[in-house]
């Protein structure tokens, strides 16, 4: 599997920088996964720009989000900044605040304080999707987690290759 944190064009970068990374973390009841950069890469920058979590701000319905993300790939994958408003606040099976677009991309209130990271949320019998704000300190808890993470070696699938279609090669699985 190849994973890439995509930068946009900067000074030292005028065309952007694609630096190869691998999963350090997955988190399957947040419906996250935390890369971190290749540390063997030749093309990287010093220092990647951050986003600080802490405690979000307490939301109620109509609070207005502004929504930051990425287009996908065959659209250039140019920035996207929307705005959005809170449809509601869910507080079982766990806190998740409903609005916000752009699976993966940071949520903010008006002033700027960072109010968390979208997911798509499946319902138990994966009929329903539903884009959930998932709150910065709940990201925290598990992203602190993610720094401290052993590197996941990706295991070949146990799939032969004569077992799998015609034109089709079994690719390395990562492990759960």
């Amino acid at each position: 599997m190849c994973v890439k944190i995509v930068l946009p064009p900067s000074k030292a970068n005028p065309n952007g920088l694609e630096v190869p990374a691998r999963i350090a973390l997955k988190d399957p009841d947040l419906n996250l996964a935390f890369i971190l950069p290749d540390e063997t890469a030749k093309d990287k920058p010093a220092a990647f720009p951050f986003i600080k979590l802490e405690k979000a701000p307490k939301l109620q319905e109509l609070d207005d989000l502004v929504c930051v993300g990425r287009m996908v790939k065959n659209l250039e994958q140019a920035p996207v900044v929307s705005m959005s408003e809170v449809a509601s606040v869910v507080h079982k099976p766990r806190t998740f605040i409903i609005g916000g677009k752009y699976h993966g991309g940071p949520v903010f209130t008006l002033d700027g304080t960072m109010v968390g990271i979208t997911a798509l949320y499946t319902s138990e019998n994966s009929q329903i999707n539903t884009t959930v704000i998932l709150p910065a300190e709940d990201v925290q808890e598990v992203a602190q987690q993610a720094k401290t993470a052993k590197p996941v070696k990706p295991t070949l699938s146990t799939t032969k290759t004569s077992d799998a279609p015609d034109g089709v090669t079994p690719v390395p699985a990562i492990p759960k």
